[in-house]
């Protein structure tokens, strides 16, 4: 089993939100950064202007199991006042998947922000 995973976290909010939404990231993401085990932290977003929709992507790296990430990660208490600040503004329901970590292929540039 693998001890070096990739969480991919999908939410979808109302573009009008987007904004407000980002405010509150940092109720997670403050704790998630300093853990140990993670690695890597990155968010993108992209617009939909037919359903006035967007889409933010979590995307980050963790030395772990998928299974210590799902029984002791995402116990965290920071996670909770994240979840409810920016629950309400989901259009759809979060859709979190785990990805094994091929590190031989791994990369990133110094330079990269």
């Amino acid at each position: 089993m693998s001890s070096s995973i990739i969480v991919d976290v999908t939410i979808t909010v109302a573009t009008s939100s987007l904004a407000e939404f980002l405010k509150k990231l940092p109720l997670s993401y403050n704790g998630v950064i300093v853990e140990p085990e993670c690695t890597l932290f990155e968010v993108a977003h992209r617009d939909n202007p037919e359903t006035g929709e967007t889409t933010v992507r979590l995307f980050e790296a963790w030395t772990c199991t998928k299974e210590w990430f799902v029984n002791v990660q995402l116990k965290k208490p920071y996670y909770e006042p994240y979840i409810e600040a920016t629950k309400p503004m989901w259009t759809k329901d979060r859709v979190i998947e785990y990805y094994e970590r091929n590190t031989e292929f791994s990369f990133v540039r110094p330079n990269h922000k």
